[in-house]
């Protein structure tokens, strides 16, 4: 039950190791960035209180929490995704364009807007669809533990959490190219390989807390 915290907190690790530098890179002003960081108390305010109202009227045959928290896999590692491939995929639209037509021979100069947009919404995403699953995933705990466990699966929950920050800040300082020997065609750098490790950590262990927590 409580692995799925350690792949919520690689994610997490992930996001603030490397969160504010891919910001930058897509061409957000450093004075901007910790505008973007409000997602975190924004996502903690809304959705856990929402999440947490719906799940408890939920009458599927999976139970009350395991779809949110499987919705929620699924749009964190959706999100991850999307916020790794923001800058290919705002070039796959337009980016650098715009400077190439007017003559811009500054490669730095180009214009970004299209990937900084999909990287805003990815990081935006990223947090609130995190707390899809974080919120339901704890209350999970009280539904099928017997109370007088609680504090037993709270202790394991605290340990998930610093086994994943862990884990996420040790991905993130690797050089995962080489590590994994991503082949040079595939055309990635370590940022996207390191957001897509972290969303297969994530499914694999939601995956293991749904199969097995009955």
């Amino acid at each position: 039950l409580t692995v799925a915290m350690c792949g919520i907190q690689v994610c997490y690790a992930v996001q603030v190791g490397h969160g504010s530098a891919s910001l930058e890179m897509l061409g957000m002003p450093t004075h901007l960035v910790s505008i973007a960081w409000l997602a975190g108390p924004l996502s903690g305010m809304i959705v856990q209180p929402l999440i947490g109202v719906m799940s408890d009227k939920c009458t599927s045959r999976l139970g009350r929490r395991r779809p949110f928290i499987i919705a929620g896999c699924v749009l964190t590692a959706s999100a991850l995704l999307l916020f790794s491939n923001a800058g290919p995929l705002g070039r796959m639209l337009g980016d650098g364009r715009d400077a190439l037509t007017a003559g811009s021979v500054d490669e730095s100069s180009s214009s970004s807007s299209r990937g900084l947009l999909l990287g805003v919404v990815g990081f935006f995403f990223l947090d609130f669809s995190i707390q899809a699953i974080q919120g339901p995933l704890r209350t999970l705990l009280t539904d099928i533990v017997p109370e007088h466990q609680h504090a037993q699966g709270n202790a394991y929950f605290a340990l998930m959490v610093g086994v994943g920050n862990l884990l996420g800040s040790w991905l993130g300082a690797l050089d995962l190219e080489k590590v994994l020997r991503v082949p040079a065609k595939w055309h990635v750098d370590n940022t996207q390989v390191l957001f897509a490790l972290a969303a297969l950590v994530l499914c694999s262990t939601v995956a293991l807390c749904v199969a097995f927590s009955d």
